[in-house]
């Protein structure tokens, strides 16, 4: 899981420190399948929280890209606010759920 500052799609530092060993760990495997799920969240509205969320995933798929993985083997989701790794009521700002999920298969 890698982590976002609040109110956009700005990685924290601890996980940007984290995407070489991701590439790394997806380089080393003879067949690689990988998705990318974005989360928000409960602070603002559901449908905003959706779009923030895709945002965070469209661009860690682009950085992920860029760092040398091949296009085809990612799947891009947003999740919103919705599974929430905290649960926490509406309105609530809470940094682990600001996150991108990337698993590979």
């Amino acid at each position: 899981m890698l982590y976002f500052e609040s109110g956009g799609a700005a990685l924290t530092a601890e996980s940007t420190a984290l995407l070489s060993s991701i590439i790394e760990r997806a380089k080393a495997r003879k067949s690689v399948d990988m998705s990318v799920i974005g989360h928000t969240d409960t602070l603002g509205k559901a449908d905003a929280n959706e779009a923030l969320a895709l945002t965070r995933a469209s661009a860690m798929a682009e950085q992920l890209q860029q760092l040398g993985l091949p296009k085809l083997v990612l799947t891009v989701e947003s999740h919103g606010e919705r599974n929430l790794l905290v649960p926490t009521p509406d309105e609530t700002p809470e940094p682990r759920n600001r996150r991108v999920e990337i698993t590979l298969r």
